[in-house]
């Protein structure tokens, strides 16, 4: 009786998951795209409490149901793109892994997989997506500069704009990996995250919530900085190596890692100061977007790295 029940609840639990899922992935599709970077997260927990086979079939079967709804090739990518990362997490929580190890690991398999995917679509669908951004951004910049052209300006000015905005274009196009860096571990984080809490929820205890207030770069951070810069110098005259794009990319990826740790800084102060977990998270989102406050963060999080305001690191010890 008591085995009749428990197949009852799986049976249960996983067509409420993939019918939440589909109908969640197709609203995505039609509506807001974005809200796909979400997919992972239903079947990560469900993968958590039932095992993670029984979790990538479900979303191999919703994956299937997406393609024959919209295209085949949607579905294919959804299932390929998602799927080792959700493995990944589910393996790390089961197993009480550190929060860093998993997202680590998440991360570069997703950056991975999202390489291939492109390197698929340029060999065999002939789309490359350079290629494809690059005429993208020309058709913004032409539409820009007759804008521009209908305030009159000088030719003089008028060239100085359409040349701020060609180097504005050429530098969006040299950070592309690094932004596919970032996007991977922002995307890790945010399924890791929210299929933290959904298993709280669920009474499973055994996820590690990572704390934003808490996160903190390596002690070696310095000196692996130092290192990747005279690595990126190295290769300034040697063939077959872009310096430029090499040094544009790392100097993103290390001012962002230094602004986490600010805005991580940010958050430890207004949970000490008992704010309101609602107020924090706009004021956070505020932060990112409010231009001028980039600078401050990112001084605030080079400081802690050399202070270290929270102490964390004698707390470790």
């Amino acid at each position: 009786m008591k085995d009749d029940n428990q197949l009852k609840r799986i049976i249960l639990e996983t067509l409420g998951v993939a019918l939440c899922m589909i109908l969640y992935t197709i609203i995505g599709f039609y509506t807001y795209p974005i809200i796909l970077i979400l997919f992972p997260v239903l079947f990560i927990a469900y993968g958590v409490k039932n095992g993670s086979i029984n979790s990538i079939l479900i979303m191999a079967v919703v994956s299937v149901i997406i393609g024959l709804t919209t295209d085949m090739m949607s579905g294919l990518l959804l299932f390929i793109a998602f799927a080792p990362m959700t493995i990944i997490i589910i393996y790390g929580i089961k197993n009480r892994r550190k929060s860093i190890e998993i997202l680590a690991a998440s991360s570069v398999v997703f950056f991975i997989i999202m390489l291939l995917m492109i390197s698929y679509l340029r060999g065999v669908s002939g789309i490359n997506i350079a290629i494809e951004l690059e005429n993208n951004l020309k058709n913004i910049l032409d539409v820009q500069v007759d804008m521009f052209k209908d305030m009159d300006l000088t030719n003089l000015e008028l060239q100085r704009v359409k040349d701020l905005l060609e180097n504005a274009y050429k530098y969006m196009l040299m950070i592309v990996p690094s932004m596919i860096i970032i996007a991977a571990l922002l995307i890790s984080y945010i399924n890791y995250y929210l299929s933290a809490i959904l298993l709280r929820k669920i009474n499973i205890g055994v996820v590690n919530i990572p704390r934003f207030s808490k996160f903190r770069l390596p002690n070696n951070i310095v000196p692996g900085i130092l290192i990747m810069f005279l690595g990126a110098y190295l290769t300034k005259n040697i063939e077959g190596f872009n310096f430029d794009a090499i040094l544009a990319n790392l100097v993103l990826l290390v001012g962002f890692m230094i602004y986490i740790q600010g805005l991580s800084v940010i958050d430890y102060l207004m949970a000490k100061k008992k704010v309101a977990n609602a107020f924090r998270i706009v004021f956070l989102l505020i932060s990112v977007f409010f231009t001028p406050l980039v600078s401050i963060i990112s001084i605030l999080g080079l400081l802690d790295i050399f202070i270290d305001f929270r102490k964390i690191n004698k707390l470790k010890s």
